[in-house]
């Protein structure tokens, strides 16, 4: 791990934030083969990862994947030692594939995917405060509203030297990350007085590139260049009770589903 200070290099581009460089295992270091691990625990908890790596001529990749599951996805809202409806299932994943195009050359595509899935605790011994005709009696800690979260991303990389002093490099890149709400539909209304399905999405495309001019041995000059197009969407339903002005329940049916969708371009 290193830490940058002061002002940042062209390749980082003008933002303030920080900065993660990740460095992944190379053949030189692990060869071919791979590792798989497995553990246990209380509370439910198995995981299990899996790593591959290895290098055929101009080729090398290294790949890997996880699975978490357990009883303790989110934190206890109650104070008793076990959650009631907490469990939570997460699968990650991350690839590096590399091919050298003669002594100077390089393409490289990077990938990674999440999948997280979490049931949402319950609080048990709630008094519901809304009446919905024909429902049978709910119970909160039976309720069963759940959240999905989900990432993608990609980036395809061309990496060369034109000559001995000018280095540069030029990648596209896609990220994708989605949330996903639902509700426990009868639980929602009786105890909340509203059930939404919620959604956000967020997705991005762009180009980067970055270029160094070595001018003598004590001198280089860098520039680079950053383009991105996002686009962000919201889409939710709601199932509410009628009311009057001063929102009192007026009526134990249900009124329209309302919904609301919007999708936003946001140029960068």
């Amino acid at each position: 791990m290193s830490i940058l200070t002061g002002a940042l290099p062209a390749q980082y581009g003008y933002r303030t934030a920080a900065i993660v460089d990740i460095q992944t295992k190379g053949e030189a270091v692990e060869g071919n083969g791979g590792r798989i691990g497995l553990v246990g625990g209380s509370r439910g908890d198995a995981e299990t990862d899996l790593e591959l790596s290895g290098a055929h001529g101009a080729f090398s990749y290294y790949l890997t994947g996880s699975y978490l599951r357990n009883d303790i996805g989110i934190e206890n809202p109650t104070p008793a030692f076990d959650a009631i409806h907490d469990r939570t299932n997460q699968d990650k994943g991350f690839g590096y594939l590399s091919y050298l195009l003669g002594g100077d050359s390089r393409v490289s595509l990077l990938f990674g995917t999440t999948n997280n899935r979490f049931q949402i605790p319950d609080v048990p011994g709630q008094t519901p405060k809304f009446t919905l005709d024909s429902a049978p009696t709910v119970d909160s800690a039976t309720l069963g509203a759940t959240q999905r979260e989900r990432n993608r991303f990609t980036v395809l990389t061309y990496q060369t030297s034109a000559g001995a002093d000018v280095d540069y490099q030029v990648s596209l890149f896609n990220r994708t990350t989605d949330v996903l709400y639902r509700p426990d539909p009868v639980g929602d209304l009786v105890f909340n007085g509203i059930a939404t399905n919620i959604f956000r999405s967020n997705t991005s495309n762009g180009v980067q590139g970055d270029m160094s001019l070595h001018l003598g041995s004590a001198h280089t000059l860098r520039a680079g260049l950053f383009a991105q197009y996002e686009r962000v969407t919201v889409d939710d339903s709601a199932a509410v009770f009628p009311a009057d002005a001063g929102g009192n329940q007026t009526s134990g049916v249900l009124s329209p589903s309302g919904r609301f969708w919007m999708s936003c371009p946001l140029n960068r």
